[in-house]
């Protein structure tokens, strides 16, 4: 599966991340993510820690997701920011709510502060 569509999300029963595709199920108004290798193979997740891939790595080839922080720099500018999705588009939100796309990702240097990172 390509890795644009992965999600990730914590486990209600084991409280650790699971990586898959994400499914709802509106019967019982709950979110699940499912192995991509495994389609009977299924997690009930928190639906408050949900995030998607943005088919994006950090300069060590950590997946990047919504939510994650960040260090990223570009030139001579180094900042922190939170990885977030706005107006459709995947980018960097630093503290000062500068938003930068991360569809230019190749030309920063990106860092994963905590690559395991949800609120």
């Amino acid at each position: 599966m390509n890795k644009r569509y992965l999600y990730r999300a914590k486990s209600v029963d084991t409280g650790y991340l699971v990586f898959g595709s994400l499914v709802y199920s509106p019967k019982e108004d709950e979110y699940y993510i499912v192995e991509h290798n495994d389609e009977e193979l299924s997690w009930l997740v928190d639906e408050n820690t949900i995030s998607q891939c943005t088919g994006c790595e950090d300069d060590e080839g950590n997946l990047i997701f919504e939510g994650d922080k960040v260090i990223y720099e570009y030139y001579s500018h180094k900042s922190k920011g939170k990885v977030i999705c706005k107006e459709g588009c995947f980018g960097f939100e630093d503290k000062e709510k500068v938003f930068t796309e991360l569809r230019h990702a190749s030309m920063f240097s990106i860092k994963l502060i905590d690559p395991t990172y949800i609120e």
